[in-house]
């Protein structure tokens, strides 16, 4: 029990802005969670997320742009500054591969280029997943809900609402993105 204590401490502590506070507070009542042996599955926002699959739920957090955002429709340069060395590590190092039907994009980025993309804040990979986030973020189950499916080979597909699809594989109990699937076809 104290273990879990210096880590609400020390996760708090470590703390740079609102929106690493508020998945902080998400993972103390992940850990008071735990404390009281319910350990299975975590209750937010009428999302139910397994333990097993937290990570992935915590690196969607991270990239959730701020609530009270001024932008009412999407816009790539409203996009919040993201720790890119957090959301990198989430990323599988043989890259992800990035589809979108609506300009026939369909193509395997390596993990350093995406880590450049994030930095410019520019390219296909920086777009997907500032919009991704952002429709993520939007507060209706059509937009945010996911559904989380686990296939024969240990990869995790979460949908989030009905845009996209991501998929994360399975390394030492860990999860990492290999791809990233816009599911909308725009009309042009």
């Amino acid at each position: 029990m104290t273990r879990y204590i210096i880590f609400i401490i020390t996760l708090f502590a470590g703390c740079k802005n609102i929106q690493q506070n508020a998945i902080a507070s998400k993972n103390i009542e992940i850990a008071l969670d735990t404390l009281n042996n319910q350990d299975s599955v975590y209750h937010y926002d009428d999302k139910i997320i397994s333990q097993k699959n937290m990570d992935i739920f915590n690196f969607l957090e991270t990239l959730k742009w701020p609530e009270n955002s001024d932008s009412i429709s999407y816009d790539v340069n409203k996009t919040p500054s993201w720790d890119i060395r957090l959301l990198t590590n989430n990323i599988s190092d043989k890259g992800v591969l990035f589809i979108d039907p609506n300009d026939h994009f369909n193509k395997t980025i390596e993990k350093k280029q995406i880590e450049e993309a994030l930095r410019a804040r520019k390219g296909k990979s920086y777009e997907m997943m500032s919009h991704f986030t952002y429709i993520y973020t939007i507060p209706f189950n059509q937009y945010s809900e996911f559904k989380f499916k686990e296939n024969e080979n240990e990869e995790i597909t979460v949908n989030v609402g009905s845009f996209y699809q991501l998929t994360f594989e399975t390394k030492q109990k860990r999860h990492y993105l290999i791809k990233c699937e816009y599911l909308q076809l725009e009309d042009e």
